[in-house]
């Protein structure tokens, strides 16, 4: 990190805090030169993968709606609550964002979901 003062490459962490609900990281840090203090904020930066991978092994592109569509389909008449099946595309893509291959592979909704017999829509 850079001094914002004198340009230094060098500087050196004072102190660290998660911000709001940890979802940043604020750091105090001081250069090594000159001396100055300056805070940071730090937040990780979630990539959504470009390329999914099928159950038929083509590659497609990473689409949410589709994901949703398919979702509000396979659960239309099951006991599962409204408010799992809208936040699941949240979890699955979260999930995916956070790996390190750059594609997302099928997911076990019933894992997400918490419904019995839903598992077999992986």
């Amino acid at each position: 990190m850079r001094c914002p003062y004198c340009s230094h490459s060098s500087t050196r962490v004072i102190d660290s805090r998660f911000v709001g609900e940890g979802e940043q990281v604020r750091r105090r840090r001081e250069c090594e030169k000159c001396k100055e203090r300056f805070t940071t904020y730090e937040a990780a930066e979630l990539n959504m993968p470009r390329i999914v991978k099928a159950r038929d092994k083509h590659r497609e592109p990473f689409s949410e709606e589709k994901l949703r569509a398919g979702m509000d389909r396979a659960l239309r008449k099951r006991p599962v609550e409204t408010d799992r099946v809208e936040a699941a595309p949240d979890v699955v893509t979260i999930g995916s964002a956070t790996m390190s291959v750059g594609e997302a592979r099928p997911v076990n909704l019933e894992a997400i979901l918490g419904a019995p017999g839903v598992g077999g829509l992986t």
